[in-house]
């Protein structure tokens, strides 16, 4: 818990020094002086924006993965380790953040240009339609971090047939809660920490049980 209130204050005071000290302004003009030197700048201005955008975006995660990190590895490979719910290497560790930050790079370059085009194309109906793909983008998520996102870091595979299944289903069938499958997550690779999660919805529902759970 001291921990967690340790690096929360430590990230609101990063937070603070950021707007304070007009350290994004200074960012963003930087950028904007990268992009004239590599000759980048379009004729467009929105154009110019989304890059701008993108490049501000990726460069103030990068600042914020390198200001966690050690928060990071400080919590899986001491305070974790110390308690025995440790599973990952050095490795995976690795593996998993640059996994992490490619994700990022693609959800930002898909993210940034829709929004900025939208807001330069929408005119009188920009509330509208900004509030109509953010619904859209929250049903999108819903539907590729079961089926896309997660399986980038875990394995699936089906539970077998039994009575932990039978009960997972009769429990669903008596909230009326449609599952389309019932998948085990090999959790255990990284941490010995039980959980069990519900995603997706109509036909791509999955109720997902670290392996933790059954073993």
């Amino acid at each position: 818990m001291q921990f967690s209130i340790i690096h929360a204050v430590f990230d609101a005071g990063i937070e603070a020094v950021l707007w304070i000290g007009f350290f994004y302004v200074a960012i963003w003009n930087w950028m904007d002086g990268l992009m004239q030197t590599f000759a980048l700048c379009d004729e467009t201005p929105w154009k110019n924006d989304i890059l701008q955008a993108y490049l501000f975006s990726v460069f103030m995660t990068l600042i914020e993965i390198f200001i966690n990190l050690p928060f990071s590895l400080y919590s899986t490979f001491v305070i974790e380790e110390n308690f025995g719910f440790n599973k990952m290497t050095p490795s995976t560790f690795v593996c998993d953040e640059i996994k992490k930050f490619i994700l990022i790079l693609v959800i930002y370059a898909v993210i940034i240009p829709l929004l900025l085009w939208l807001i330069a194309v929408s005119g009188p109906a920009l509330i509208l339609t900004l509030a109509s793909v953010s619904v859209a983008l929250v049903i999108i998520f819903s539907l590729l971090i079961p089926t896309v996102i997660v399986p980038l870091f875990y394995t699936y595979t089906d539970l077998e047939e039994g009575d932990l299944r039978t009960a997972i289903l009769k429990e669903a069938e008596k909230t009326n809660v449609e599952v389309a499958e019932i998948k085990v997550i090999d959790g255990s690779k990284r941490s010995s920490h039980s959980n069990a999660f519900v995603s997706g919805f109509w036909n791509f529902r999955k109720v997902v049980i670290f392996d933790t759970l059954i073993a």
